[in-house]
Protein backbone atom coordinates (compact mmCIF):
# COMPACT_ATOMS: atom_id res chain seq x y z
CA UNK A 1 0.00 0.00 0.00
CA UNK A 2 1.44 3.52 -0.82
CA UNK A 3 0.68 6.64 1.47
CA UNK A 4 2.65 9.41 2.29
CA UNK A 5 4.82 9.89 4.73
CA UNK A 6 4.76 11.68 8.42
CA UNK A 7 7.26 14.93 8.67
CA UNK A 8 9.36 12.77 10.95
CA UNK A 9 8.96 9.57 9.82
CA UNK A 10 11.97 7.30 11.38
CA UNK A 11 10.90 4.15 9.29
CA UNK A 12 10.83 6.41 6.08
CA UNK A 13 14.71 7.53 6.90
CA UNK A 14 16.11 4.30 7.77
CA UNK A 15 14.31 2.48 4.44
CA UNK A 16 16.20 5.22 2.32
CA UNK A 17 20.00 4.59 3.74
CA UNK A 18 20.20 1.42 1.83
CA UNK A 19 21.02 2.98 -1.51
CA UNK A 20 22.23 5.80 -3.44
CA UNK A 21 18.37 6.55 -4.48
CA UNK A 22 16.97 6.85 -0.94
CA UNK A 23 19.80 9.42 -0.22
CA UNK A 24 18.42 11.78 -3.12
CA UNK A 25 14.92 11.27 -1.68
CA UNK A 26 15.64 11.39 1.97
CA UNK A 27 17.91 14.57 1.46
CA UNK A 28 14.70 15.90 -0.58
CA UNK A 29 12.91 15.08 2.40
CA UNK A 30 14.59 16.88 4.71
CA UNK A 31 14.44 19.82 2.36
CA UNK A 32 11.11 20.55 1.19
CA UNK A 33 9.13 18.08 3.57
CA UNK A 34 5.79 17.89 3.00
CA UNK A 35 4.60 21.64 2.35
CA UNK A 36 5.06 22.27 -0.85
CA UNK A 37 2.94 21.22 -3.56
CA UNK A 38 5.80 20.47 -6.42
CA UNK A 39 7.36 17.75 -3.78
CA UNK A 40 5.67 14.83 -3.12
CA UNK A 41 7.09 11.58 -1.18
CA UNK A 42 5.39 8.35 -0.98
CA UNK A 43 5.89 4.66 1.33
CA UNK A 44 4.93 1.40 0.13
CA UNK A 45 4.48 -0.46 3.29
CA UNK A 46 3.61 -3.81 3.80
CA UNK A 47 2.09 -4.59 7.65
CA UNK A 48 4.76 -2.96 9.77
CA UNK A 49 7.41 -3.21 6.75
CA UNK A 50 8.57 -0.50 3.99
CA UNK A 51 9.12 -1.90 1.02
CA UNK A 52 9.65 1.13 -1.04
CA UNK A 53 10.17 4.72 -0.93
CA UNK A 54 9.24 7.39 -4.11
CA UNK A 55 9.72 10.91 -4.18
CA UNK A 56 8.38 13.32 -7.00
CA UNK A 57 10.28 16.87 -7.42
CA UNK A 58 8.47 19.35 -10.73
CA UNK A 59 7.72 15.79 -11.98
CA UNK A 60 11.08 14.42 -11.71
CA UNK A 61 11.00 11.20 -10.01
CA UNK A 62 13.41 8.67 -7.94
CA UNK A 63 12.55 5.41 -6.45
CA UNK A 64 14.34 3.43 -4.15
CA UNK A 65 13.26 -0.46 -3.59
CA UNK A 66 13.01 -3.18 -1.49
CA UNK A 67 13.28 -7.23 -3.28
CA UNK A 68 10.10 -7.64 -1.52
CA UNK A 69 8.06 -4.59 -3.11
CA UNK A 70 4.45 -4.58 -4.79
CA UNK A 71 6.00 -4.06 -8.22
CA UNK A 72 2.68 -4.56 -9.71
CA UNK A 73 1.35 -1.59 -7.63
CA UNK A 74 4.55 0.96 -8.23
CA UNK A 75 4.20 0.31 -12.07
CA UNK A 76 0.72 1.23 -12.27
CA UNK A 77 0.83 3.88 -9.31
CA UNK A 78 4.17 5.30 -11.63
CA UNK A 79 1.84 5.14 -14.94
CA UNK A 80 -1.31 6.69 -13.71
CA UNK A 81 0.54 9.61 -12.02
CA UNK A 82 3.26 9.95 -15.40
CA UNK A 83 6.71 11.68 -15.08
CA UNK A 84 8.60 13.74 -17.47
CA UNK A 85 11.70 11.38 -16.03
CA UNK A 86 12.29 8.02 -13.48
CA UNK A 87 15.67 7.50 -12.30
CA UNK A 88 16.07 4.07 -10.75
CA UNK A 89 18.07 0.82 -9.70
CA UNK A 90 18.47 -0.21 -13.36
CA UNK A 91 17.36 -4.11 -12.42
CA UNK A 92 13.82 -2.81 -11.52
CA UNK A 93 12.75 -1.26 -15.28
CA UNK A 94 11.60 -4.81 -16.26
CA UNK A 95 9.89 -5.52 -13.53
CA UNK A 96 8.04 -2.25 -13.72
CA UNK A 97 7.90 -2.44 -17.28
CA UNK A 98 9.79 0.43 -18.49
CA UNK A 99 12.56 0.88 -21.09
CA UNK A 100 15.43 3.13 -20.03
CA UNK A 101 16.65 6.13 -21.82
CA UNK A 102 19.75 5.85 -20.50
CA UNK A 103 22.06 3.55 -18.09
CA UNK A 104 25.42 4.50 -16.07
CA UNK A 105 27.50 3.04 -13.03
CA UNK A 106 26.76 3.50 -9.40
CA UNK A 107 30.08 3.78 -8.18
CA UNK A 108 31.30 3.88 -4.51
CA UNK A 109 34.44 5.55 -2.85
CA UNK A 110 36.58 3.21 -0.83
CA UNK A 111 40.08 3.52 0.03
CA UNK A 112 42.65 5.56 -2.49
CA UNK A 113 44.77 3.71 -3.94
CA UNK A 114 47.33 6.30 -3.60
CA UNK A 115 48.05 9.55 -2.00
CA UNK A 116 46.40 12.63 -4.40
CA UNK A 117 48.84 14.77 -5.68
CA UNK A 118 47.21 18.48 -4.68
CA UNK A 119 50.10 20.64 -5.53
CA UNK A 120 48.95 23.40 -8.02
CA UNK A 121 45.33 22.76 -7.37
CA UNK A 122 43.95 26.09 -5.59
CA UNK A 123 40.21 25.60 -4.20
CA UNK A 124 38.35 28.89 -4.06
CA UNK A 125 37.33 29.86 -0.77
CA UNK A 126 33.78 30.73 -1.67
CA UNK A 127 31.77 29.63 -4.54
CA UNK A 128 28.88 31.19 -6.20
CA UNK A 129 26.18 28.98 -7.47
CA UNK A 130 25.68 31.00 -10.47
CA UNK A 131 29.86 30.72 -11.58
CA UNK A 132 28.91 26.93 -10.79
CA UNK A 133 26.09 26.68 -13.46
CA UNK A 134 28.75 28.54 -15.81
CA UNK A 135 31.50 25.98 -15.95
CA UNK A 136 29.14 23.48 -16.37
CA UNK A 137 27.31 25.26 -19.27
CA UNK A 138 30.06 25.86 -21.01
CA UNK A 139 31.65 22.30 -20.60
CA UNK A 140 28.27 20.66 -22.32
CA UNK A 141 27.20 19.20 -19.12
CA UNK A 142 24.57 16.24 -19.65
CA UNK A 143 20.94 16.59 -18.72
CA UNK A 144 21.39 20.67 -17.45
CA UNK A 145 18.12 22.24 -16.37
CA UNK A 146 17.69 26.10 -17.97
CA UNK A 147 19.74 28.37 -15.28
CA UNK A 148 16.65 29.61 -13.25
CA UNK A 149 15.19 26.20 -12.58
CA UNK A 150 18.77 24.75 -11.90
CA UNK A 151 19.47 27.54 -9.54
CA UNK A 152 16.34 27.72 -7.65
CA UNK A 153 16.61 23.72 -7.03
CA UNK A 154 20.25 23.82 -6.18
CA UNK A 155 20.69 26.90 -3.98
CA UNK A 156 17.37 25.57 -1.80
CA UNK A 157 19.23 22.35 -1.31
CA UNK A 158 22.54 24.01 -0.10
CA UNK A 159 20.92 26.52 1.86
CA UNK A 160 19.78 23.98 4.10
CA UNK A 161 22.90 22.14 4.35
CA UNK A 162 21.73 19.10 2.09
CA UNK A 163 24.37 20.24 -0.49
CA UNK A 164 27.55 21.98 -1.35
CA UNK A 165 29.84 23.05 -3.66
CA UNK A 166 33.59 23.26 -4.74
CA UNK A 167 35.48 24.81 -7.07
CA UNK A 168 39.45 24.92 -8.59
CA UNK A 169 41.27 28.11 -9.62
CA UNK A 170 43.69 29.05 -11.82
CA UNK A 171 45.35 32.58 -11.76
CA UNK A 172 41.77 33.68 -9.76
CA UNK A 173 39.44 32.57 -12.99
CA UNK A 174 37.04 29.31 -12.04
CA UNK A 175 38.58 26.19 -13.60
CA UNK A 176 36.48 23.32 -12.72
CA UNK A 177 33.38 22.40 -10.22
CA UNK A 178 31.91 19.46 -8.10
CA UNK A 179 29.50 19.35 -5.45
CA UNK A 180 27.96 16.71 -3.00
CA UNK A 181 24.40 17.29 -4.59
CA UNK A 182 22.18 15.35 -2.12
CA UNK A 183 23.43 14.38 1.63
CA UNK A 184 21.91 12.80 4.52
CA UNK A 185 23.56 12.06 8.08
CA UNK A 186 24.37 8.47 6.94
CA UNK A 187 25.12 9.02 2.92
CA UNK A 188 26.91 11.87 0.16
CA UNK A 189 26.15 11.79 -3.80
CA UNK A 190 28.62 13.54 -5.52
CA UNK A 191 28.29 15.27 -9.05
CA UNK A 192 28.13 18.30 -11.20
CA UNK A 193 31.80 17.69 -11.90
CA UNK A 194 33.39 19.59 -14.93
CA UNK A 195 36.25 21.09 -16.06
CA UNK A 196 35.91 24.11 -18.14
CA UNK A 197 37.91 22.96 -21.78
CA UNK A 198 41.41 24.68 -21.86
CA UNK A 199 41.80 24.28 -17.78
CA UNK A 200 41.66 20.05 -18.84
CA UNK A 201 44.38 17.38 -18.03
CA UNK A 202 45.69 19.48 -15.02
CA UNK A 203 44.14 16.95 -12.16
CA UNK A 204 41.19 19.86 -11.28
CA UNK A 205 38.41 17.49 -11.53
CA UNK A 206 40.30 14.60 -9.34
CA UNK A 207 41.39 17.29 -6.75
CA UNK A 208 37.93 18.57 -6.16
CA UNK A 209 36.26 15.04 -6.30
CA UNK A 210 39.02 13.40 -4.29
CA UNK A 211 38.80 16.05 -1.32
CA UNK A 212 34.74 16.03 -1.25
CA UNK A 213 34.50 12.49 -1.02
CA UNK A 214 37.31 12.29 1.64
CA UNK A 215 35.65 14.93 3.64
CA UNK A 216 32.39 12.84 3.96
CA UNK A 217 34.31 9.61 4.41
CA UNK A 218 35.70 10.97 7.83
CA UNK A 219 32.54 11.64 8.53
CA UNK A 220 31.80 8.19 8.37
CA UNK A 221 29.38 8.61 5.72
CA UNK A 222 28.60 6.13 2.50
CA UNK A 223 29.83 8.16 -0.80
CA UNK A 224 28.48 7.95 -3.84
CA UNK A 225 27.96 8.91 -7.62
CA UNK A 226 26.55 8.51 -10.99
CA UNK A 227 28.67 8.14 -14.23
CA UNK A 228 27.98 7.35 -17.39
CA UNK A 229 28.48 4.32 -18.57
CA UNK A 230 31.92 5.07 -20.82
CA UNK A 231 35.25 5.83 -20.48
CA UNK A 232 34.65 8.31 -17.59
CA UNK A 233 34.05 5.52 -15.02
CA UNK A 234 38.09 4.59 -15.33
CA UNK A 235 38.21 8.16 -13.98
CA UNK A 236 36.81 7.57 -11.02
CA UNK A 237 38.42 4.31 -10.75
CA UNK A 238 41.46 5.67 -10.18
CA UNK A 239 40.27 7.68 -7.66
CA UNK A 240 39.13 4.88 -5.21
CA UNK A 241 35.41 4.59 -6.49
CA UNK A 242 34.41 0.90 -7.20
CA UNK A 243 31.72 0.16 -9.37
CA UNK A 244 28.50 -1.21 -6.64
CA UNK A 245 25.57 -1.40 -9.50
CA UNK A 246 24.35 0.38 -12.42
CA UNK A 247 21.39 3.63 -12.77
CA UNK A 248 18.82 3.91 -15.34
CA UNK A 249 17.10 7.02 -16.03
CA UNK A 250 13.69 6.41 -17.69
Amino acid sequence: MLRFPEEQDDRFTSFCQRDVFGTRISACMTVYGTDYPFALFYLQVNGDTVTAALSIIDAAMTLCCAENADFEELSQFIKAVGFDSLLCDATLCSRLGLEPEKTGFIVEYGETKKEFDYHGVFFADRVELSDVYDILHRSDFDGLNNQARWLSDVSFRVNRGAATAAAAQEDGKLAACAMVLFETQSAALIGAVATLPEYRGKGYAGALVTSLAREKKAANKRVELLCAKNDIVHFYLKLGFEITGEWALV
